[in-house]
This record gives structure tokens, sequence and C-alpha cells, in this order.
């Protein structure tokens, strides 16, 4: 208490500033903590059960998207008003070309709305796609960090449904989940945060520390109009850098 009294103005306002951050954050990442979903084209889905299947949605370029999982293994797609499904997936050997092996490759079988939009092999996570004749199929899509590219690097369209690749990849291997934040991001933005608290509390303090293998009796020197200006923008910078911390954690929420 003595001590807070003994600050400034200026000290004090941004004391109350990292205790605001650390409580204002610990709140929301305590409420986003605890939603799960999946990221998809670059867009993090939240996960909700609607009676007994299992959805996943957000928003994609301002158009509401859903992935919705039935009980029998089916899946949906919808992207604003547009729906596709159900895709199917069934793994079957002998969908194979006779020169592919089990192993490095799965034989499957994609079907869409009950017809058969891909028969063959599937390996690599989504790098490697074979007909079952063994020709290259016309479409394939790549998927990296949640988006999936075209050979050629154009993004996927998203009014064309899952492609080949999306599909098998979200059936076969299921979405991966993860929480709405990232928690490297809350430890990034609380670490700066207790810094910064510290070096303000014991400015005079660690001023001093550093002089006394300057100087002789440090304790008796005071900080010049430099020395304050310097601490003041300081303490600002890191309370830049706490708040860029906290922000890439929540970066992938919707």
């Amino acid at each position: 208490m003595n001590r807070w009294r003994a600050l400034t103005p200026f000290p004090r306002i941004m004391l109350c500033i990292q205790a605001g951050l650390l409580l204002l954050f610990t709140a929301l990442y305590l409420t986003l903590g605890i939603q799960r979903g999946i990221d998809f084209q670059g867009e993090f889905l939240r996960q909700v059960e609607r009676g007994e299947d299992t959805v996943y949605t957000g928003t994609l370029d301002g158009k509401t998207v859903e992935l919705t999982y039935t009980p029998s293994g089916a899946l949906f797609y919808r992207w604003g008003d547009v729906e596709y499904g159900p895709y199917t997936l069934t793994e079957d050997p002998t969908a194979l070309p006779p020169s592919e092996t089990m192993g490095r490759v799965t034989g499957v079988e994609l079907r869409l709305d009950g017809e058969i939009l891909f028969r063959g092999g599937y390996g690599l996570d989504g790098f490697y796609l074979v007909n079952e004749n063994g020709t290259k199929p016309n479409r394939l899509e790549i998927i990296a960090n949640g988006t999936a590219y075209g050979l050629v690097g154009s993004q996927q369209t998203y009014e064309d449904g899952l492609s080949i690749t999306r599909a098998i990849s979200l059936l076969l291997e299921g979405p991966p989940i993860r929480s709405r934040v990232d928690g490297e991001g809350y430890f990034l933005g609380t670490l700066v945060v207790v810094i910064n608290a510290v070096a303000i509390l014991f400015a005079d303090e660690l001023f001093r520390w550093n002089l006394r293998w300057s100087i002789r009796h440090p304790e008796r020197a005071e900080p010049s109009e430099w020395e304050l200006f310097s601490r003041g923008f300081s303490w600002v910078v890191l309370t830049i850098v706490a708040l860029i911390g906290y922000m890439m954690g929540l970066s992938g929420s919707a």
C-alpha cells in the first residue's frame, strides 16, 4: 500500500491497465476456451449438437457455413443457401489400382447423394489421389493449415461443394478438434503483464540496481527526465506487446 501511495498518477494508471488486461483476457479465455471446433478454409467453425447430429458452424466470406455429421456417418455441407450432401465414404481395398499396395494408400469409395463421386486410392493426407483405373483425378485440392488450394494455387470456391480431397479427409480422418483459443497467447500476454507490473512497481530499485555496476553509492542517484521518459515509454511498449500476445491467442476465434 505504501508503494502504491508513493507512485505518481501515470504509473498508477499503467498498473491499472495491466490489471485490467489480465482480468479482461482471463475472462475471455475462460469463456471462449470451453468452446471446441475445427479449422475450415482458414476460419474457425464452432462445434454444436443438434439432436443426434454434430454440426460445425461459422462464417465464411460473409455467409454461414456448416458441416453436419449424422450418426450414420454421412456428411452434409452448406454455404449460404446452397447445401450438398450427403457425402458418404466406404473403405474398400478393391478400389485400389493394381499398382498400389495397402498401407501407403487407402482404397476408398466416395459418394455424393448416392452417386459415386470418386473411387480409388487416397493417401499422404490428401497429397496423393489416384482413380481405380490408375489415372489422376481432373481436380485435386491440397489442404494446408485448414485451407484447400488447387494445383495452380487458387483457393477452392465454396459454392462448388466439398472437393474430393476435403470430403475424403473429413470422413476418413475426421475433423481435427481444437479449442477456440490458443493458450500460448494467454501465457505470453500474462507474462508480459507481470513483467511490466514489476517494472512499474520497482522502477527506482531497478534503476539503482543497474547503476551499482557503474557508479559508487547508486542509492543516492536520482533519475533524470530522460530516464523517467524512457521508463514510461517502455511501460507503454510492453502494454502493447501484452495486448498483441493476448489477441494472437484469440485470432482463431470467430
